[in-house]
C-alpha cells in the first residue's frame, strides 16, 4: 500500500503488471524507466529496484508535491503528520486548498501534508475529490473522521519511500511535474541512458475520470496518448493499464489487450466487478 487510499490505485494489479516489467528489465538491462502518471506509485515503487534510472511524473501538482517532499524533505513532513489529529473543519479547509493549490515550490511540504491527510479523512479515500469526510459533516456514523488515521504507519511508509527514492536506482530518480503531452519520451530516454526505455502508464479512466481525478482526461487526451505511444520506436517497451472501455479497441487496434476482472472498492456495500485491461505492443 502507498501513502494514499486510492479507489483507482493499482495495488491489486501488481501481480499482473510487475512480471511483465521485470521480464523487460532482464532483457534490456540498461534502460530508463518512465512513469508519466505516477499517482500513488503502487507499481513504480515496487519496480524501482530493477531500474538503473527512473523518471516519475504526475501532472497533478498535489501528487508531485507528495513525492518530491518524501524524497527531499521527509523529516518536516513526518513531523507534521506526527503532530496532527484529523478534524472535520480541516477536511473542508484542506479540500478547498487542494482543489486549487498554489503552484509554489516553497509550499510543497504543506501541500504534501494536506494531500496525505485528506486521503485518510475522506470517504472511500477519494481525497479532495470526495463528497465529504468519513462519518459525514456531523459525525453521526460509527466510523469517525479519524478511524483511518494511522500516523505511525504513515511515518514508516514515508521513511521507507524516502530511502527507496534516494537509493534504489544506481543513476537516480527524478520526480517531475509535466502534462504528458509535453513529455518528449524519445528525448528523455536518449538523454538518460542508451536507447532503451520501459514506460508504464496508468492514465485517468475514460468514463469516471472527472469523478476520481482533479486532472482528468478528455477524449482528445486519450487519442493523443495513443498516437504518442504507437509512434514510439521499438526500443521503447510500454505497458498501459486502463479500466476497459470500447473506445480502447479503436485507439489501440494493432495492440495486445489482456483483460482482468477486479471488484470495485469505492462502495463496499454494493461492490461491482470492473474489467481492467493491460495494453502493449503486439
Amino acid at each position: 500500500m502507498t501513502l494514499f487510499r486510492y479507489p483507482g490505485g493499482k495495488s491489486r494489479l501488481k501481480k499482473h503488471i510487475l512480471p511483465i516489467l521485470k521480464s523487460w528489465a532482464k532483457e534490456l538491462k540498461n534502460f530508463v524507466y518512465i512513469e508519466p502518471f505516477f499517482g500513488g506509485g503502487a507499481i513504480g515503487l515496487e519496480f524501482l529496484h530493477h531500474c538503473p534510472r527512473a523518471i516519475l511524473n504526475d501532472v497533478d501538482f498535489n501528487i508531485f508535491a507528495v513525492w518530491w517532499t518524501v524524497k527531499h524533505n521527509h523529516t518536516e513532513l513526518i513531523n507534521k503528520i506526527a503532530n496532527y489529529q484529523p478534524k472535520v473543519k480541516d477536511f473542508y479547509n484542506f479540500q478547498k486548498f487542494l482543489l486549487n493549490p498554489p503552484h509554489d515550490y516553497n509550499r510543497l511540504t504543506e501541500i504534501a501534508f494536506k494531500k496525505i491527510a485528506i486521503h485518510q479523512m475522506s470517504y472511500s479515500g477519494l481525497g479532495e475529490m470526495a463528497g465529504g469526510p468519513i462519518g459525514g459533516k456531523n459525525q453521526r456514523s460509527k466510523y469517525q473522521i479519524d478511524c483511518r488515521w494511522k500516523p505511525l504507519t504513515l511515518i514508516k511508509k514515508i521513511a521507507k519511500y524516502h530511502r527507496l527514492l534516494n537509493s534504489a536506482c544506481k543513476l537516480g530518480v527524478s520526480i517531475i511535474n509535466f502534462d504528458f503531452k509535453k513529455l518528449n519520451f524519445n528525448n528523455l530516454r536518449m538523454r538518460m541512458i542508451d536507447e532503451n526505455a520501459i514506460i508504464y502508464l496508468d492514465p485517468p479512466y475514460i468514463e469516471e475520470g472527472n469523478e476520481l481525478y482533479r486532472c482528468s482526461f478528455t477524449i482528445d487526451d486519450h487519442e493523443k496518448l495513443s498516437a504518442i505511444l504507437r509512434s514510439l520506436p521499438a526500443e521503447c517497451r510500454w505497458l498501459l493499464s486502463y479500466k476497459w472501455h470500447p473506445l480502447l479497441k479503436e485507439l489501440y487496434p494493432d495492440c495486445e489487450i489482456k483483460f482482468i476482472q477486479l471488484t470495485s472498492t469505492v462502495n463496499s456495500k454494493n461492490p461491482k466487478v470492473n474489467t481492467e485491461c493491460l495494453i502493449s505492443r503486439s
